[in-house]
């Protein structure tokens, strides 16, 4: 038993909280021109933005003094931002913008090595006393429904692991409320960002806690702006309609999509000439039928029954207009009369008989439709009219 918990022991020893808590290299080009988001989204960031700001701190206190007949009665913890949305929406790019825009620090959580601890708990505790030592810093916890998922179904389960999962999320809310003396006195040194993709699944303690920030796919004005980056050499009514067609597709997807035109164009010669809107569009309907849900898809199937429509369209109106030359070509046949000079060399031909004329001109005038063409070559191109 003794041996059993030194290995253990030895385990735990093995992990480093600083290996859970792992920075995130800061990307100087990040601006708001390279962020494809809508307007009211970046309002919101920068607002977050400015709660960083110790200017905006002094001020925010004083109408503290100002409103309240006790300033620190009212308090929210440590600042928690909820980003939740589809995945490869810009959740982590946002948190990058916050980042940059505020000159702070970026952390991230690696969930999966605090998941393979012998002691979770211990180990997370570990984690937020080290997040607790930073300065003006923003920790990003990816896909936190991992850790912070809903404590009521767990409720109905008795299990040494369910418990574990159930303590990590008392303490960190704990954690998250410790920091009261805190408020007030100064500004916040560490923003807490949360993404997931799964917002039901999340506890709502958690939610209460946070700023939530929706980030959906992109609409119409987004996927535009971003083609106009991605796309440039190809015309704007192109990037328009890749805009168009790429609906229900995430950021994520249209970098698949951008990346795999790109890697087959640069397999033949000449690439450049093969970096065509067709080829973005072919591209992005089988990524679209992954997706058979999304908007854009249904819209890439109809725009393909569409074009088999406009084919058979077209298919039938050339069809129409074949027959009415044919019926036009078989009225002109029915009426045509054989100029009389075409049977001149009947009466006059000498090395015929009357016999041999008459057989000629009969079968020349009775002719059917289907017969006449033939009749004329094989006959009257053999006998020039006779002057």
């Amino acid at each position: 038993m003794a041996a059993k918990k030194e290995g253990k022991n030895k385990q735990e020893d093995a992990i480093d909280p600083l290996t859970v808590l792992k920075p995130l290299p800061n990307d100087p080009n990040l601006t708001w021109a390279s962020y494809f988001a809508p307007d009211e989204l970046k309002e919101e960031l920068q607002h977050i933005a400015e709660t960083m700001d110790p200017a905006f701190q002094k001020r925010l206190q004083a109408i503290h003094q100002h409103c309240r007949e006790r300033p620190d009665a009212i308090y929210r913890g440590r600042p928690m931002l909820l980003l939740h949305g589809p995945p490869g929406t810009g959740k982590t790019h946002a948190m990058r913008m916050l980042a940059s825009l505020c000159g702070l620090s970026a952390f991230t959580l690696d969930l999966k090595i605090m998941a393979e601890s012998w002691e979770p708990r211990v180990l997370f505790n570990e984690v937020l006393g080290e997040i607790s030592k930073l300065s003006r810093a923003i920790v990003f916890l990816d896909e936190c429904e991992g850790i912070f998922r809903s404590r009521g179904p767990m409720m109905n389960y008795a299990s040494v692991s369910v418990t574990a999962k159930v303590d990590v999320i008392d303490d960190f809310l704990a954690w998250v409320d410790g920091l009261e003396t805190a408020r007030g006195k100064k500004m916040p040194q560490v923003l807490l960002c949360l993404s997931t993709n799964m917002l039901d699944h999340l506890d709502q303690a958690i939610i209460s806690r946070s700023t939530c920030l929706a980030i959906d796919l992109p609409a119409l004005p987004e996927r535009n702006a971003w083609w106009r980056a991605h796309a440039k050499h190809l015309a704007a009514p192109e990037q328009l309609q890749l805009a168009e067609r790429t609906e229900g597709l995430s950021f994520r997807d249209l970098s698949q999509v951008a990346e795999r035109v790109e890697r087959a164009a640069a397999r033949k010669e000449e690439s450049l000439k093969h970096c065509t809107v067709s080829k973005y569009l072919d591209v992005a309907s089988q990524i679209l039928k992954r997706c058979p849900a999304a908007p854009g898809a249904a819209k890439s199937q109809a725009h393909e029954v569409e074009k088999l429509r406009e084919q058979l369209r077209s298919e039938k109106e050339e069809k129409e207009c074949l027959e009415k030359r044919l019926e036009a070509l078989e009225e002109q046949m029915e009426n045509f009369q054989f100029p009389e000079e075409r049977y001149c060399f009947v009466e006059t031909a000498p090395r015929y008989n009357g016999q041999v004329k008459g057989s000629i001109a009969s079968r020349l005038k009775e002719a059917s439709f289907p017969d006449i063409p033939k009749a004329v070559r094989s006959l009257v191109s053999q006998f020039p009219p006779v002057a």
